[in-house]
């Protein structure tokens, strides 16, 4: 009896390790899902049958899709369509990038976006894939676009106005007049505007 005992309260402080050991898994893995989500730029990550098998929320929030659409798309989504031929390539590049491209990724609601991506190969559970990072370019391009648009209305209503205006530098350089300014000063030598 006293030989069962202790048998079976050392199969119950070995369930007791496991259940910890699981526990800390689960926390590291949570972790780990936590700082890839938090990440401004998508992350997927593709296995070898070129199917999505995990994406960060960035991926969610620049083309619109949730979660469990984006893990029934492939890399062709991405414009990836070699991804046996990357995977199955011989080693040597280390942790290098092996590529990255500037790609067309089509939104939820149809929409092309202009995207940068780079993927490396890495590993998941034994298993080679890639590990895509994808930088949306189409909000940057946009806000650039809207950044120039704005200095040009600036630049013409300076060059238009009916007041003689200077800029500066702080050490006192000429940056720039307007026309009034040359109307009234002349050509201002040695400084090129």
């Amino acid at each position: 009896f006293l030989r069962a005992e202790g048998t079976s309260q050392k199969l119950s402080s070995q369930v007791e390790q496991t259940k910890t050991l699981a526990a800390q898994a689960a926390l590291r893995e949570d972790r780990y899902a936590r700082l890839l989500d938090s990440s401004h730029d998508g992350i997927v990550l593709i296995e070898l049958d070129e199917q999505i098998s995990f994406a960060n929320d960035a991926v969610t929030r620049s083309f619109g899709f949730d979660r469990a659409e984006l893990l029934k798309k492939d890399a062709s989504w991405l414009g990836i369509t070699d991804t046996k031929s990357i995977l199955a390539a011989a080693e040597g590049s280390g942790s290098a990038p092996l590529f990255s491209r500037n790609v067309q990724v089509t939104d939820k609601f149809g929409i092309p976006h202009e995207a940068d991506i780079i993927a490396a190969r890495t590993e998941l559970d034994g298993k080679g894939c890639l590990l895509v990072v994808i930088r949306d370019l189409t909000a940057d391009n946009l806000l650039l676009d809207r950044l120039n648009t704005s200095e040009r209305r600036f630049q013409a209503l300076f060059q238009g106005a009916p007041a003689a205006l200077i800029t500066f530098a702080p050490d006192l350089r000429i940056i720039d007049w307007n026309r009034r300014a040359e109307a009234l000063l002349g050509p201002i030598e040695g400084v090129d505007a």
